[in-house]
């Protein structure tokens, strides 16, 4: 899990980096196995008050298989997140996709919603 000291954003954004393991309690359910961790890096941004909006993008592959000769097959997989964390339940766009994140030592829960224009996410503390 990526955690960043919110102190830290005093003097501007925040790189962060991190990495996943396929067994991470994250993926549970997935129909998917993956060949190797997925890497997330991005920039944390202030975003006014009790909002911060971080860009980044995460790194992997998947291990599939040939339909033919049943080979392995590794998938690579990237993708770019543009995701907002608010504790302003306005921000949030309900009705769209809820996805919960673990907690943080001394915080609560966050549920991020994806916007449906595809620019971001709202979340929400519990």
């Amino acid at each position: 899990m990526l955690q960043v000291d919110l102190r830290e954003l005093a003097r501007g954004p925040v790189e962060t980096q991190g990495q996943l393991a396929g067994s991470d309690p994250l993926f549970e359910g997935l129909d998917v196995v993956l060949a190797e961790p997925v890497r997330v890096a991005g920039r944390l941004h202030a975003a006014g008050e009790g909002r911060f909006y971080w860009r980044g993008s995460l790194h992997t592959r998947l291990a599939g298989q040939c339909r033919r000769c049943l080979l392995p097959v590794p998938v690579p997989v990237a993708a770019t997140i543009d995701a907002l964390f608010s504790e302003d339940p306005d921000a949030l766009v309900s009705g769209v996709g809820d996805q919960s994140l673990a907690e943080g030592p001394g915080e609560g829960r966050w549920r991020v919603r994806r916007r449906s224009s595809g620019a971001g996410a709202g979340a929400e503390k519990d």
